[in-house]
This record gives structure tokens, C-alpha cells and sequence, in this order.
């Protein structure tokens, strides 16, 4: 991302090969006062990472895509809603017609990937953009409904549901999970293969998605739970979030996966 980080994002969806993408950030507010650069540069879909030295020469990495929040001077909102209609939308329309797709998020710390992901009042992220957009189409098509469900892999490769809160602590006055119906299985989660429907954790637990508003507070709700759960920075920093919006229908189901 911007002043010294980038990110990387990666999209599937349906029979079209993966698309590697890369969004540069404009610098935060102590980047400015340091009066650090952006330490990359951006030529079309290639970007340039300078060595350092005179003998050294610059490394170039080309993409299917890059969007340089820094140069494009974005009003609020504008480059999230860019991100969405040129990545995500196409995702969420291919989970639609029964396709399976994911759009994940890489880069250092403090790159911007939970902001890519999450967003905030003001700018929403690409998961209540893809949300809202599931929620909207469902009201057009008959016995379609979306659930939610929120997977956190920590560096000790441990899993935890953050649906399912571990403490009171998390929860603002009532239990977050009170929003929405949820299926809970009260078991151990376990990563297993299914013949028909791949890779799936059993036990996680879903809940049915009613508007985005519903969804805002139950994530809030996931990421104070991932917070105070947290032992020390690294449990932050080196874990990981799946979060997943299935479509269910009586005859098939599809999901769109974002991961952190």
C-alpha cells in the first residue's frame, strides 16, 4: 500500500483464472509529518520497486491491475467503490449463477488490508459492498438466502470461530448474535473434505443475513472478540480471517470467500 506498503489482492470466480491485483495507499498522517515518499511507482499495471545505490537497478513486478490510491486523490468512499465494481461485483454475480468464489488480501502490517476488507462508516469495505449487493439480489430471486460466517486462523494454526464470542466483554449491552439467526454446532472445528462440496470446517457456525446494517454490528462484534482474545500482538498481526457469505437455495449452494 502507500508511503511504504502495497497489498495484493487475488480473484476467482467461476471458470476465469485467478487476476493478481495491486493497490498502492496514500501515505497516513505520520508518513506526512516524517515527510516519508512513497517508496513505489507506478507505470500502468507494472510497478517499480527501486533497490537503492547507484549500480542498483530498479525491480519492475507487472499485474493484471493497479490502483494507486496516492496519484488518483480519491474523495471518500470513491476508491473502495472502484475496488468493488472492478473486483468484487463480478465475483458476487458469478456466486449468483452457482459459482464459488474468493477474493483474498495480502501485504506487511499497516498495508491495509482489514481497511480493503472492512472499511468504515464512511467507506465501506468490499465485504458489506459484497454483502449488500447478495442482499439485493435476493429479494429479486426466489428462496435464496445469505449467511455469514466468520473464520479466524491464528499463527499457531489454531481455529476460532469469532461467531461465536468467548467472552461477554465483546459484546455491546446484547449478544451480537441475537441480530441474526444463527446455526451454531457445538463441536470442535475441523477442516474436512467433502466429495461434493471440497475443503469445509465442521462446526462453524453461520448466521442468516438480514441487511448490511445487521451485518456492521455482528463484524464489529468479531473483531472486538478477535482483539480481546489476543495474547499478544503477534496473535493479531500473523493470524488470519476468512469471512464467507454462502448462497443457499433449496437446490444448490454457492459462496464468496474474503480473506484477511
Amino acid at each position: 500500500m502507500g508511503g511504504r506498503h502495497h497489498q495484493a489482492g487475488f480473484g476467482h470466480a467461476g471458470l476465469g483464472r485467478p487476476t493478481v491485483v495491486v493497490r498502492v495507499r496514500p501515505r497516513i498522517a505520520e508518513e506526512e509529518e516524517a515527510n516519508e515518499g512513497c517508496v513505489v511507482a507506478v507505470r500502468g499495471t507494472r510497478v517499480l520497486l527501486p533497490e537503492g545505490g547507484e549500480a542498483a537497478r530498479d525491480r519492475e513486478l507487472a499485474f493484471d491491475r493497479v490502483y494507486d490510491d496516492a496519484a488518483a486523490r480519491y474523495g471518500p468512499g470513491e476508491a473502495q467503490d472502484v475496488l468493488f465494481r472492478e473486483l468484487v461485483a463480478p465475483l458476487a454475480e458469478g456466486t449468483l449463477r452457482g459459482y464459488d468464489a474468493c477474493f483474498l488480501t495480502c501485504g506487511a502490517n499497516g498495508s491495509g488490508k482489514t481497511y480493503t476488507l472492512l472499511g468504515t462508516e464512511d467507506a465501506p469495505g468490499l465485504l458489506l459492498r459484497a454483502t449488500e449487493h447478495l442482499l439485493d439480489a435476493s429479494q429479486h430471486l426466489p428462496d435464496i438466502r445469505v449467511f455469514l460466517s466468520v473464520l479466524e486462523v491464528t499463527h499457531t494454526e489454531v481455529l476460532r470461530d469469532l461467531l461465536r464470542p468467548t467472552s461477554s466483554k465483546c459484546l455491546s449491552g446484547q449478544s451480537d448474535l441475537s441480530l441474526l439467526e444463527a446455526e451454531v454446532v457445538d463441536h470442535p472445528l475441523m477442516v474436512l473434505e467433502h466429495p461434493t462440496l471440497g475443503t469445509f470446517v465442521s462446526g462453524l457456525s453461520e448466521a442468516l443475513c438480514y441487511s448490511v446494517a445487521d451485518v456492521r454490528e455482528l463484524l464489529e462484534g468479531c473483531a472486538r472478540e478477535r482483539a480481546l482474545s489476543a495474547v499478544s500482538v503477534a496473535d493479531l498481526s500473523c493470524s488470519h480471517v476468512l469471512y464467507t457469505l454462502r448462497l443457499r437455495h433449496a437446490t444448490a449452494d454457492a459462496g464468496l470467500g474474503l480473506g484477511d
